[in-house]
């Protein structure tokens, strides 16, 4: 199955210092980075959000990004496993903590 057509799943969110817009926005970055790096089997990403044109449209460039792929942390042996990640967005006194999967649709 191809990932990008994965379901994405926001499973925790914790923020300091955005507003609702930019964390809804930051978040949209976030599940659609999430499943294009899924495609390419990177362990572990690190850019910055102004090196997108989306981001820069949406007032969000400017962050530290570093997403994260983790094997089935949320999830019992036998159980149908999604794939788990992490993502951190950094810039200044904002911060951007979020845990999402890519479950089989």
């Amino acid at each position: 199955m191809n990932k990008l057509f994965s379901k994405r799943v926001i499973i925790d969110v914790q923020s300091t210092g955005l507003s609702g817009q930019e964390q809804h926005d930051l978040l949209g970055f976030f599940e659609r980075t999430m499943a294009k790096s899924a495609v390419s089997g990177a362990r572990k990403l690190t850019f910055n959000t102004s090196d997108s044109a989306i981001a820069k449209k949406q007032g969000i460039d400017g962050f530290e990004l570093t997403v994260q792929r983790f094997n089935y942390i949320f999830c019992e042996p036998g159980d149908d496993m999604p794939e788990t990640w992490q993502g951190e967005f950094v810039k200044g006194d904002k911060e951007l903590l979020v845990f999402g999967a890519l479950e089989k649709c």
